[in-house]
């Protein structure tokens, strides 16, 4: 039997115990809670007191490969591995795309609010399923719904307006004929300086798979397969091993570089107008004339548009990236100079492919350091004076010209 005294003992301890329960849980709800917000209200190590202006150029996520070789143990008919058809972006593609959107909050918050207002923020996205699907994943980790942005709890995420990016001319510069001509030289100089080391490769793939691939396209969608395929968490080929990554990816940059930045007429129709609208945007912020105000443009577009626009920022060909990842990123940062109220520009690039995504500085060669506005603007003037695209892809004031080996490049739309 429990003596009267041990049992007011007992319910006061048992009292105790739970009054301390309670109040450690409050305590780490409150801190939790108390984290939050300040977690959200953070500034990011890119949103500095220099920081004016922000233009952000992607690659799309990971997309499905066009290529499927006889002993392929990911077919691209088979839905359980590339649930969304050839040439789409993959489940994974998604997450990445999201996750650098993730990124880029974490870089600029405290510059960019947290909450979306169109008069802060534009994007704008290439007219294919992968750059506007990209855009999207990649919106929806730039601005989660917070406050009264959050219109259904069930789904946390709002829709944010993305326009058409008419002037990345990635996809039309496949049937411009100014544009084709000069493909054709660079396409016959390529094949010149690495004609060894083609046909090593196409050997290569012949004698390990029965494909026989005869042109550096076909090249290079043994590439894309390959990495693909790796970047997706599949397995490449055991036979791969011997020319992925290298040195398929030397000679894939390679050709990505000499193909559509091996001189400065190819650059201009594939990115020109693209970079005299993004000049001119961060011009009128220069000049306090740029309406809306905004603090940052995104554009969803390709491989080809950072590695041209690195041509237009006269990065020499040696040190273009060439070999641009799914899911990379290429950013530039107009600042002014608290002291002497100068403008200048700062280069970086996020490889998608890293674990962290992290940004790395890119030097402007032709330029100072740092790289003053108007002396960018003097020094890429070369690729700012298309008035008429129509005219300027005429060849001989012709626009007669074979198009028809063009029709695999474009479907094939890099």
């Amino acid at each position: 039997e429990v003596s009267p005294k041990c049992c007011c003992f007992l319910v006061l301890l048992n009292t105790l115990f739970i009054v301390g329960v309670i109040v450690y849980v409050f305590t780490v709800m409150s801190a939790s809670t108390d984290d939050q917000p300040q977690n959200a209200n953070s500034t990011g190590p890119r949103a500095t007191d220099t920081l004016r202006f922000v233009a952000i150029i992607t690659r799309h996520g990971n997309r499905v490969p066009l290529l499927d070789f006889p002993d392929n143990q990911y077919p691209l008919n088979n839905s359980k591995y590339w649930p969304y058809g050839m040439g789409q972006v993959t489940p994974y593609g998604r997450v990445q795309m999201y996750n650098l959107g993730v990124k880029i909050r974490s870089l600029y918050n405290g510059f960019l609010d947290p909450l979306y207002y169109t008069e802060d923020f534009y994007a704008s996205s290439t007219a294919i399923d992968r750059t506007l699907i990209s855009g999207e994943a990649f919106l929806a980790g730039l601005y989660p719904p917070t406050d009264f942005q959050v219109w259904n709890k069930n789904i946390l995420w709002q829709p944010i307006p993305m326009y058409s990016n008419s002037q990345d001319k990635t996809v039309e510069a496949f049937f411009c004929p100014k544009f084709m001509q000069e493909r054709a030289k660079n396409r016959l100089k390529y094949e010149e300086d690495y004609a060894a080391n083609l046909s090593a490769i196409y050997n290569y793939i012949y004698e390990h798979s029965g494909v026989n691939l005869t042109t550096p396209f076909g090249m290079l969608s043994a590439w894309d397969t390959f990495i693909a395929e790796d970047t997706e968490g599949y397995k490449v080929p055991d036979w791969a091993n011997g020319i992925y990554p290298e040195p398929l990816a030397d000679l894939v940059g390679k050709m990505y570089i000499e193909y559509v930045a091996g001189d400065e007429i190819s650059t201009n129709l594939i990115i020109g107008l693209f970079y005299e609208e993004l000049l001119g945007a961060m011009g009128s912020k220069v000049n306090g004339t740029l309406s809306p105000d905004r603090k940052m443009y995104y554009y969803s577009g390709h491989d080809t548009s950072i590695v041209t626009l690195q041509a237009v920022l006269g990065i020499p060909k040696s040190t273009i990236i060439g070999m641009v990842k799914p899911g990379s990123a290429l950013l530039l940062e107009l600042h002014q100079n608290l002291t002497t109220e100068e403008y200048f520009v700062q280069v970086l690039y996020i490889d998608g492919s890293s674990t962290d995504l992290e940004p790395a500085s890119m030097d402007i060669p032709v330029c100072s350091h740092p790289c003053r506005f108007n002396q960018l603007v003097t020094l890429t003037q070369n690729f700012t004076h298309i008035t008429n695209y129509t005219e300027a892809c005429q060849i001989n004031n012709s626009l007669s010209y074979d198009l028809s080996s063009t029709k695999y490049v474009t479907s094939y739309n890099l």
